[in-house]
């Protein structure tokens, strides 16, 4: 063990608090510059939902005059996939061949610059020989310049075409020309697409303002389908205008900034009524207000419960300030990264109340202890913080080591978490910065000695004169009368003629007022001094009462507890190791899940008809030949789509090949899917009619508000979307709405419909459960995804089955998909109202193995891949960070026991965790494996509190006993406060009020039940531990103890 002399040096060291009582004036000064800057920085902030992060999608068009998909895919998909896959950064890479044309989609890490990969991509490209005659055209997507409102036109006066021209005219260039404003794309009516560019943006470096529809047409630079669409508002035809943001522009500001303008706009408008139809703002909005309204609730209730403790509103308040003015300091270091106020951050913010508190309570509450032993105010604060200094630097510290591997986390996955963990680390470090230097400061001026003067007898906790037997008998006596003797180990107050002394000396006075003050060690100066803390009235202060009484009756039987834990030691660590070996046992039948499904109210109904028998023949094959051949892309979503039709025959192929010979893309790859406009009039006309029979079965519902729309999506005029906005006093929840309509959708011959949840960054065809089925044989995975279709199908929950590659039958191959150069097809699934994803995965996974056929393998794919992989990700930051942590706490011990106690201790808060998850059917996730590596801080920090104390006592000449017995005693308190007021903290985040709280609520439920345990049985299982693996090392190196 490390000497005394060492330790006192390195505790002189740690003691930064000296100097800031010394220049108190230069300490409150340096702090309100800090809240001046705080402030400053918080107003900076913008709210957002999730991190700003880049999802930088490239996109190859590739054309070749080659008649089948089979060779297209032999002599150009497998050239380009070769020479692409190789390239630094890439995640996934997928690929749809056709006949003479193939779309190679490149999901880039997220973060990855774009423009640089969108470079790369197409220099690889053009070291490629290609067959001859072939052409390809490199598109970057952004996934973040997505929609951020839409609005439609509508007039009682004015038909369409009047109200196009009036947008085109009047209200789009107003719009288009915003900050954060990308483009607006004016759809419905059944015309082209109209789209009005930002003049500042890239797309229109040298471009018009206004792209006319000709010359979307002839430039090949644009990057604008111009397929018509039909937009339809609470079942009347109307027009809408769509406003795309920038990929780094804030959503909240770009939709803020049209509100305003719309306003503006409606004023010069009479006849014409521009109404909300869809937004991300709103929910948005909501989420984080809720989210603020949790931390604020949470500040207040962790005041409340210090107060409960302290009684003393001077004290309470000292260590309330560490509340805002960390808060504000963790602003600034988010200002200077660059991170919003959205929910991950927030979900910091919240957890971190308990911590940043922690360290101004232990401060505080044991400045007011030396306080009581009869020392003026800077006394205390000195002698107090030179005591604690080095262990409450430590234990910040080790949370630091907790939480930074978190920020530092590799993958997709640490891009996401990357704010969260270093909000928590920026969090601490301010507390444990305010706790070491403001909070002894505003001690030294606030807090007031007690009244009259101490018996003689007590000796100075500063001198350490005497011989041993005189020194412990002195500090044994100031314990005494700081912590009262009615909570004093009876083995310890009777132990020697000293104690009886003492016991005589302070005689009735002593013994009556240590029934006041509490037994765990509760200062008299905090506590009815001059009668007037029982003078409290109002709910509070009875409740207060009421608590504390509670404290008083059940503190004498913590050491009672403690000294037979410490007879019964095997006993206790059976139970320890029974615990976790029980919360183990719990995680099958907890929910797995990845990230919780949001409530936002509102969702998605996707449909696709059958395309129309058209009359004329020319027309039929021109319609064929797009659909099969060209494809198109939505730039209102920022996704590429391929298309293909599945119910062309072979003669039509036949008489399709001279066309399929000269692929009419242009050199952009964008070209429109139906130069006939007669046919495709036709094909929305019949789009439009399923769409309305799905609008009168949805309209039907009561709880519905709105339903907005879009006929002819992603190019595709037989696809339509129907976003379905709900009330908000609705009796029923989005997900059971979403069960009820399903059920009550009409059966259309032919069409095929989903109802899904609205993605904040769409992905084309992307639904929760995902896998891919590999192998070479395109009829055998073909059959085996409608196999495993059907079966899936009959699978509770599991809804809106789909499959692809069904249609590749003998020589009539329309498309080849490819999964990271393999050939693949795909099963997907939505999940209904009380699935979970884990679940359904697994289950998927289970049934798909049991069907696949020689030659076939299964890869899970999007959400279902993800979540799998969470767990791997979260297991290697766990230990890292546990690692971390260990080393951290060598510095304040000198050796290794310490650092393995708190490591074993470590699975206590597992069995509470888990119990808590399973009770509540909370996801065990991404999630609550946040709250699993928050614990990890608190728990060594209660560890740090006890084992420190105990060898500061033993090193003033207490057995290890007794040293553990009054360390139990006089650290209880300040462990129960910081834990209570922790949890509170969590309790509005529980209970999951408010919008986005599915996503809160799984952490804190887990916090929330790991504490109670964690708490509970580290009182006693530490000190156990501490006892039994000191004799285990001592009978290893007893000539080095």
């Amino acid at each position: 063990m490390v000497k005394l002399s060492s330790l006192k040096v390195l505790r002189e060291r740690f003691n930064i608090s000296r100097l800031a009582i010394k220049y108190s004036r230069v300490t409150i000064g340096f702090w309100i510059a800090m809240v001046v800057a705080g402030l400053l920085a918080f107003s900076s902030l913008k709210y957002a939902l999730f991190p700003d992060i880049t999802f930088p999608v490239v996109v190859v068009n590739a054309q070749v005059p080659l008649e089948t998909a089979v060779e297209t895919e032999q002599k150009l998909t497998q050239p380009i996939e070769e020479r692409l896959l190789p390239l630094a950064g890439l995640d996934q890479m997928v690929s749809s061949t056709y006949p003479g044309r193939t779309v190679v989609t490149l999901y880039f890490d997220v973060g990855t610059n774009l423009n640089s990969s969108s470079m790369e991509v197409e220099k690889t490209l053009w070291q490629i020989a290609l067959p001859e005659g072939a052409t390809f055209q490199v598109i970057p997507f952004n996934l973040n310049e997505s929609s951020a409102v839409s609005y439609t036109i509508k007039s009682d006066t004015k038909d369409l075409k009047e109200l196009a021209e009036i947008a085109k005219t009047s209200i789009l260039p107003e719009i288009a020309q915003l900050p954060g404003v990308l483009k607006v794309n004016l759809l419905g009516g059944g015309e082209t697409t109209f789209t009005a560019l930002n003049s500042g943006s890239e797309l229109t470096k040298q471009a018009p303002e206004i792209i006319k529809e000709e010359q979307q047409r002839d430039s090949p630079e644009s990057p604008i389908p111009i397929t018509p669409t039909r937009i339809r508002f609470n079942g009347q035809e109307a027009l809408a205008f769509q406003v795309i943001k920038g990929g780094d522009a804030n959503t909240l500001d770009v939709v803020s900034r049209v509100e305003e303008a719309v306003q503006r706009l409606q004023g010069s408008l009479p006849e014409v009524q521009l109404v909300l139809a869809v937004t991300q703002a709103n929910y948005i909005r909501e989420a984080t207000q809720s989210t603020i309204d949790g931390l604020v609730l949470a500040i207040v209730l962790a005041v409340l419960v210090i107060f409960t403790f302290l009684r003393n509103w001077r004290a309470t308040l000292i260590t309330a300030l560490a509340i805002p003015i960390s808060l504000l300091g963790t602003a600034i270091v988010m200002a200077i990264y660059g991170f919003n106020l959205e929910t991950i951050t927030l979900l910091a913010l919240a957890l971190v109340i308990g911590i940043i508190i922690d360290d101004a309570i232990v401060e505080v509450e044991n400045i007011s202890r030396h306080l009581e032993a009869g020392e003026s105010p800077r006394q205390a604060a000195l002698a107090a913080t030179n005591e604690i200094g080095l262990t409450v630097s430590a234990s910040t510290l080790t949370i630091v080591a907790v939480f930074l591997p978190v920020g530092l986390m590799g993958g997709n996955l640490g891009q996401f978490f990357k704010p969260f963990g270093l909000t928590v680390s920026a969090a601490v470090l301010t507390s444990l910065l305010v706790a070491r230097t403001l909070c002894p400061v505003l001690a030294v001026y606030w807090l007031k000695p007690r009244q009259g003067k101490r018996e003689q007898g007590i000796g100075n906790r500063e001198q350490g004169t005497g011989n041993r037997e005189q020194g412990a008998g002195n500090r044994e006596q100031g314990a005494a009368m700081q912590r009262g003797l009615g909570g004093f180990p009876h083995s310890l107050l009777h132990q020697d003629g000293s104690r009886e002394r003492l016991l005589r000396e302070e005689g009735n006075r002593e013994q009556g007022t240590a029934m006041q003050r509490g037994l765990g060690g509760l200062p008299h100066s905090l506590l009815h001094q001059d009668g007037k803390r029982e003078q409290g009235t109002g709910n509070w202060a009875r409740f207060s009462r009421v608590v504390f009484d509670f404290w008083l009756r059940s503190n004498p039987k913590y050491p009672d507890l403690l000294r037979w834990s410490l007879g019964h030691r095997k006993f206790v660590v059976a139970l320890a190791v029974l615990s976790f070996v029980a919360g183990i046992s719990l995680i099958p039948l907890i929910p797995q899940g990845f990230i919780p499904t949001l409530d936002r109210g509102e969702f998605m109904i996707t449909y696709r008809a059958p395309l129309p028998q058209i009359p004329s023949a020319s027309q039929f094959g021109d319609l064929i030949n797009n659909i099969l051949n060209l494809g198109g892309f939505d730039t209102n979503s920022d996704k590429s789509k391929s298309l293909s039709n599945s119910d062309t025959n072979s003669d039509t192929n036949k008489q399709l090949k001279p066309q399929l010979s000269k692929p009419q893309l242009s050199k952009s790859g964008f070209n429109g899917l139906f130069p006939i406009k007669s046919g495709m009039q036709l094909v929305l006309k019949q789009s439009e009619q399923v769409a309305k029979q799905l609008e009168e079965a949805v309209l039907a519902f009561p709880e519905v508000e709105s339903v907005y729309t879009v006929v002819g999506v992603q190019g595709d005029p037989n696809k339509g979307n129907l976003q379905v906005k709900l009330k908000r006093n609705r009796q029923y929840t989005t997900a059971q709405v979403q069960e009820k309509m399903r059920a009550a959708l009409p059966k259309i011959s032919g069409v095929t419909t989903s109802v899904e949840d609205i993605q904040f960054i769409e992905l084309p065809t992307q639904k929760p459960v995902q896998v891919a089925l590999l192998g070479d044989d395109l009829e055998v995975l073909g059959n085996t995804a409608a196999d495993l279709k059907t079966r899936i199908e009959r699978l509770p929950g599991l809804v809106d089955v789909e499959a692809t590659g069904q249609n590749n039958r003998g020589n009539r191959i329309t498309e080849i998909e490819h999964v990271n150069g393999q050939r693949g097809v795909y099963v997907r699934a939505s999940l209904n109202q009380g699935q979970r994803l884990g679940d359904a995965t697994e289950e998927v996974v289970k049934l798909a193995k049991s069907v696949l056929p020689d030659g076939v393998r299964l890869q899970l794919w999007g959400d279902s891949a993800l979540s799998s992989h969470v767990l791997g990700s979260f297991a290697g930051t766990l230990t890292l960070s546990v690692t971390c942590m260990l080393l951290v706490l060598i510095l304040p011990f000198g050796r290794l026991l310490e650092p393995m106690v708190v490591g074993l201790s470590l699975p206590l808060s597992i069995v509470g965790a888990m119990l808590a998850l399973l009770i509540t059917q909370s996801d065990f996730g991404m999630i609550s494996l946040i709250g699993l590596i928050f614990l990890l801080g608190l728990l060594d920090k209660n560890a740090l509190l006890l084992m420190d104390y105990v060898n500061q006592l033993r090193r003033g000449g207490l057995s290890r006993t007794e040293a553990i017995l009054e360390t139990g005693v006089v650290r209880l308190r300040p462990i129960i406060m910081t834990t209570a007021s922790t949890i509170l903290g969590m309790l509005p985040l529980a209970l999951g009020f408010g919008a986005g709280a599915e996503l809160r609520q799984p952490m804190a439920v887990a916090i929330i039940g790991g504490l109670l345990t964690s708490t509970l049985l580290s009182l006693i299982v530490v000190p156990v531990l501490y006892s039994l693996l000191e004799d285990c090392w001592l009978g290893l190196f007893s000539g080095k103890q």
